[in-house]
């Protein structure tokens, strides 16, 4: 009995956290996490879509290297493929907005986010910190959480 119980519990109850959505869902941890991932990724641009795919995009067919959730017109995020860390926080950042919808309002158009620049881009995300010898271990990753999140109101805007 106990244990219908318990399994009938809200998460709130358990002590278990859930994620919210839009901006709140920004987290620096995620940030960190995946920066360290597209860096040390043997195919960054393989990571990427990987991790996409954790927020419901799936593969666009027709773009090799982008990815896609939603349905209407077409919004494009374009990213370079990372070499380093300071540009792979533009491609945690990505990341990030996609997961900001996962938890949140899906955007309501067509989202198109692509690792390269063989296609054009509504919004072309630049590395968010300036400093090409960076290191990952030396981000301030709650500054860079804070850029995402203007990044998402900025980018969420465009697709309502």
């Amino acid at each position: 009995m106990w244990a219908l119980h318990i399994i009938a519990c809200p998460a709130e109850q358990l002590g278990i956290e859930l994620p919210e959505g839009g901006a709140k869902g920004i987290s620096h941890e995620d940030l960190r996490r995946d920066v360290r991932l597209l860096v040390e990724a043997a195919d960054p641009a393989r990571a990427f879509i990987e991790r996409m795919a954790q927020m419901h995009f799936e593969a666009a067919i027709d773009m090799p290297g982008c990815v896609q959730r939603g349905s209407g017109l077409d919004y494009r995020i374009g990213v370079s493929r990372p070499t380093n860390a300071m540009e792979a926080t533009a491609a945690a950042a990505v990341i990030s907005v996609a997961k900001a919808w996962d938890l949140g309002t899906p955007p309501e158009r067509r989202v198109l986010a692509c690792m390269g620049a063989e296609y054009p881009a509504d919004y072309w995300v630049a590395a968010l910190v300036d400093d090409p010898s960076l290191d990952p271990a030396t981000v301030n990753y709650t500054a860079l959480a804070e850029k995402v999140r203007v990044l998402y109101a900025e980018i969420d805007a465009q697709v309502r």
